[in-house]
């Protein structure tokens, strides 16, 4: 039996994700001026694990799409691991145009 099942009539509700729209931009902003994940997983109030967790479960959603509608929660996942992709790519870019300057 399933946990909860003994409880007739009670649906089970998965735990809220700690993975607010306020979360994802302190993750976001940190990276893209640089911070390695656990410092900007710090700085948002979430470990390093649960980071790496969102991320691992966005990249899955990205290279598996759910046919049909997408489930809230995936999205914001799959969203997530795309914004932080895009964020350490900026920083990359931004990081090379210093050291490609200061060669100068």
């Amino acid at each position: 039996p399933r946990p909860g099942s003994w409880l007739p009539g009670l649906a089970l509700m998965a735990r809220p994700t700690r993975l607010t729209a306020e979360v994802q931009e302190r993750i976001v902003v940190a990276i893209r001026i640089g911070a390695p994940l656990a410092a900007a997983a710090g700085a948002a109030g979430v470990s390093d694990r649960t980071l790496r967790r969102w991320l691992q479960e966005g990249r899955a959603a990205s290279e598996n799409p759910t046919p049909g509608r997408e489930p809230a929660a995936q999205r914001r996942k799959r969203e997530f691991a795309e914004a932080v992709a895009r964020a350490q790519d900026e920083a990359h870019v931004r990081y090379t145009a210093m050291l490609a300057k200061a060669a100068e």
